[in-house]
């Protein structure tokens, strides 16, 4: 239930989003890709490649895993005339002493609970209009 209603909310997101090669992941056993969605927000999906890439006799598997929360550390980075207001989980936002925006990149944990978390980063242009 919960999967479908991310996903509904997610919608409108997924159909104009571009996929932007911003996003990286600071672990190995995760990666993360981004979507620029129309000009005031980045989607951030940071999947666990051990649940997608065990492979036994020709056949993928989803090796067994302890429940357990992992932060993973996501650069992402962002174009110097914009500025980051806000990033969020589809369920809260995150403090703002979580995460750290310098110069054009924007440093987070995300904290892993299953193969897939996914992160609002809400923009807003600093372009000054003479």
């Amino acid at each position: 239930m919960q999967l479908n209603r991310e996903l509904q909310f997610l919608k409108p997101l997924l159909r104009i989003g571009e996929p932007v090669g911003w996003a990286t992941a600071g672990d190995d056993d995760y990666v993360a890709k981004s979507l620029l969605c129309g000009d005031q927000t980045i989607m951030v999906m940071v999947f666990d490649r051990r649940y997608f890439s065990r492979e036994r006799n020709g056949k993928f598997y989803t090796p067994p895993f302890g429940m357990g929360l992992v932060p993973v550390k996501v650069n992402v980075r962002i174009p110097r005339e914009i500025s980051v207001k806000e990033v969020r989980s589809l369920s809260s936002s995150l403090r703002r002493d979580s995460w750290n925006c310098r110069e054009g990149n924007l440093d987070f944990a995300v904290d892993m609970i299953d193969s897939v978390q996914v992160y609002l980063i809400d923009l807003q242009s600093t372009e000054r209009s003479s």
